[in-house]
């Protein structure tokens, strides 16, 4: 089961990240995005393998309409702080 993500934003986390989007590659970040993703109950189908997919962005998606914020299905830095809160509540 997921947390409640309405307001898990915080003004206070500064993370250095590269945007993520559809056909961005291969990569170590990428492949740790996919995978916060699925340990958040956002894309449990995913297999992790390092590329921005349909399923990583879907899982994207998730995480932004549950977090009431703009749904783009892009990774931004307001998507990488709601994730990061949200694992934070799952330690």
């Amino acid at each position: 089961m997921m947390a409640d993500l309405t307001g898990a934003r915080s003004n206070s986390v500064h993370v250095r990240f590269q945007v993520l989007s559809w056909g961005t590659g291969r990569g170590y970040r990428h492949s740790g995005t996919g995978y916060d993703l699925a340990m958040a109950g956002l894309t449990p189908q995913l297999n992790v393998d390092g590329n921005f997919g349909p399923l990583t962005e879907a899982g994207v998606k998730r995480l932004q309409q549950k977090a009431n914020i703009t749904v783009t299905g892009v990774y931004d830095e307001e998507s990488e702080v709601v994730l990061r809160a949200v694992l934070q509540t799952m330690a």
